[in-house]
């Protein structure tokens, strides 16, 4: 009797998850009226529809980060506004509770971060941000990379767009919702890049 019972449920569960299956697959007849269209509206998205929706996220992206290519670059390089970069940032800290007034952020800068021999990309990260570590790679946000090797005349094409921009937000500040932040930030070279990157003479 009690194995009679526990097949009964089971065949029960069965039923019920094809039912289930089947109202996933099923197309929603309701909205043909409101969309005006021939067919009905399939639950589950096709490829087209897939990569429609990738198209339209990447699209959202780029234009809130202003995503764009090295100006006058002699190779392929691509860096955001560093202001849109930092109101995601100070937006994030907000998350947390943290609304200091004045905020600090390491910029960095990386050979070969992609595992490529001839890559160079600068990030961005918080300082003293205690729900982040500025070691963790999640902790980074991207501001400029560029396929190119690590040679002076390179490094100062792919950074005078952002070294533009971070004196101009060093001097006036941010607005980030109503409210000024003053922004310091830290620079980390390695030895390599400090050595390139330095005043030289008659340069």
């Amino acid at each position: 009797m009690l194995t009679v019972s526990l097949l009964a449920e089971r065949s029960a569960r069965i039923n019920s998850l094809e039912v289930e299956v089947k109202e996933l697959q099923a197309r929603i007849s309701h909205l043909e009226s409101s969309t005006e269209r021939a067919g009905d509206t399939p639950v589950l998205l096709t490829k087209n529809e897939i990569k429609a929706l990738k198209k339209l996220v990447f699209s959202a992206v780029q234009k809130t980060f202003k995503i764009a290519r090295v100006k006058d670059a002699d190779f392929d390089a691509w860096n955001v506004h560093l202001n849109s970069v930092l109101v995601w940032a100070i937006r994030e800290q907000h998350l947390h509770s943290c609304n200091s007034e004045d905020k600090e952020f390491n910029i960095k800068l990386d050979g070969r971060p992609l595992g490529g021999k001839d890559q160079v990309a600068v990030g961005l990260a918080h300082i003293d941000f205690k729900n982040k570590s500025s070691e963790s790679t999640l902790s980074i946000y991207p501001l400029a990379i560029g396929n190119c090797k690590e040679k002076r005349s390179n490094l100062k094409q792919l950074l005078e767009n952002l070294n533009n921009q971070k004196d101009v937000i060093k001097k006036h500040g941010i607005w980030v919702d109503g409210k000024k932040y003053n922004i310091s930030f830290t620079v980390t070279l390695d030895y390599k890049a400090l050595l390139l990157l330095l005043n030289k003479k008659n340069d």
